[in-house]
């Protein structure tokens, strides 16, 4: 015995969903769908379509360049980032080496001396690397190409 017929209106729903890329679970929740019609719609519908592998094609390259983009974008903020660690790290040279060929820590020094350490210190690359290592990583991926697991830590600025 089957169940009850589909409307043709939400069956074309359901078929748009699954052809930009919805996964199957997510396909039931919006439309209702038995999960089992939904398979046998996509095995059946999609695996040898030659409009669905377009556009699933067209999809995957829409993702991989906004992908890029961010790349472009994060590794514009880790030369920023670079470049402000580069002169802070200086500048904290400069004035512990004011500091320790005087006698004694004046106020202004102190003051000078935490604002530059908490300088330093708020430069973090960690998340910045990260980040760019997971979009590559997801290219890869959606180009079929080998993905690799790096981790990188929070690491200092000069350990980098």
């Amino acid at each position: 015995m089957q169940g009850a017929k589909t409307d043709d209106a939400i069956k074309e729903k359901a078929r748009a969903l699954l052809a930009s890329g919805e996964s199957v679970n997510s396909v039931h929740d919006k439309t209702g769908i038995p999960l089992s019609t939904l398979y046998t719609w996509q095995k059946k519908d999609f695996s040898k379509d030659d409009e669905f592998v377009k556009l699933r094609n067209e999809n995957k390259e829409k993702v991989i360049k906004k992908a890029w983009s961010h790349i472009d974008k994060a590794m514009s903020v880790i030369g920023s980032k670079l470049q402000r660690a580069i002169k802070h790290e200086k500048n904290l040279e400069s004035l512990l080496k004011k500091i320790e060929d005087s006698d004694e820590l004046t106020d202004w020094q102190l003051r000078e001396l935490t604002s530059k350490v908490t300088l330093a210190n708020s430069v973090s690359l960690g998340d910045a690397v990260r980040t760019v290592g997971v979009l590559v990583d997801k290219i890869n991926l959606m180009s079929g190409e080998a993905t690799q697991n790096v981790f990188v830590s929070g690491a200092k600025f000069e350990d980098l």
